[in-house]
């Protein structure tokens, strides 16, 4: 029996038992038994079985959103209709479409196919915790290696793609830091210009490019700085080329671009932020209601088609992608 003694759903039948485990675990300070735990268990088991999709109520979408039926959901999760729109409204998802015929879509800062963070039970969380020495690289006798644990991922991409960015991101952050522990973050402002710069371009204006993007929170650059800045416009070769290409776009009408994250949007009928968690990711914002989510692939360089949007559809650059469509 589950929730106030409600019947169990036929439907856990078809769930694998420790799945069924982990949905009828009474909610405590254990984040396994908490309500983001158990929606991500049921997204990522569908995710395998997407036959199953329509009638457990529930899928991914892209990487980032996923509909879902809340009648069929809460009974397979077996707590009440009002206890399952309580948690997604305390928990700030976001309603993405009214209701049809029973399905509205969903997404939440954090929360997508690859990250769930425990801290989602806190209404006012703003974000993962930093480590306590976050950058700080530690070195074997006769190899480098970065310590760093990073709740970062990027989107779009596959798991292998994903590992090879983050060994990407580790040896340029080397690179970067000439293996220097908390290096302030001007000189490594200026080592990165001069890193990122293209042949032709000098050093005071590659400062000034990646400056207002490579904004750090405190005065030490992090490893999470540099996967954000690789994943919005890597790779290394034509970062600058990837920059100028989405100003240009911003600068075809009003600004709408918001590069950093801290930076609450004016009221605007068309506004773009890169996710926090998932930071090759571009997502509009219209006045209508309407999303629209579009990547960065941090392995193609600017030569390629490199800009992606949710159903596949590929771009030669950011101009090409925003001239795809009226705002």
């Amino acid at each position: 029996m589950s929730e106030q003694g409600r019947t169990d759903s036929p439907l856990l039948a078809k769930l694998p038992s420790d799945i069924v485990t982990a949905l009828k675990r009474k909610a405590s300070r254990d984040p396994s038994s908490r309500f983001p735990k158990k929606l991500h268990i049921l997204l990522t088991f569908l995710e395998t079985e997407p036959q199953l999709q329509d009638e457990f109520g529930l899928g991914w979408i892209n990487d980032s959103e996923f509909r879902m039926n809340k009648k069929i959901v809460s009974e397979i999760m077996g707590i009440k209709l009002n206890t399952l729109n309580v948690n997604l409204r305390d928990l700030e998802f976001v309603q993405l479409q009214h209701d049809k015929n029973g399905w509205t879509r969903w997404c939440r800062d954090g929360f997508n196919k690859y990250t769930i963070f425990t801290e989602l039970e806190n209404p006012n969380y703003t974000g993962p915790v930093r480590p306590q020495n976050p950058g700080k690289i530690a070195r074997l006798s006769d190899t480098k290696t970065i310590n760093i644990a990073t709740m970062l991922k990027i989107g779009h991409v596959s798991a292998q793609e994903d590992l090879n960015f983050q060994e990407i991101v580790k040896s340029d952050f080397l690179e970067i830091t000439q293996n220097e522990i908390d290096m302030p973050a001007e000189m490594f402002i200026k080592n990165a210009a001069n890193y990122f710069k293209q042949p032709e371009q000098t050093l005071e204006n590659a400062i000034d490019v990646i400056t207002p993007i490579l904004r750090p929170q405190e005065n030490i650059v992090t490893y999470d700085d540099l996967f954000r800045f690789l994943a919005m416009f890597g790779p290394k070769n034509t970062v600058m080329i990837k920059i100028v290409s989405l100003l240009r776009s911003n600068n075809e009408d009003t600004s709408w671009l918001y590069l950093d994250p801290a930076q609450k949007p004016l009221d605007k009928d068309f506004t773009g932020t890169f996710d926090k968690y998932l930071p090759n990711c571009l997502v509009l914002k219209f006045k209508d209601g309407n999303v629209i989510r579009v990547f960065n692939h941090p392995l193609i360089d600017a030569f390629g088609t490199y800009v992606v949007d949710e159903n596949n559809h590929q771009f030669a650059s950011w101009e090409e992608f925003f001239q795809s469509f009226v705002r």
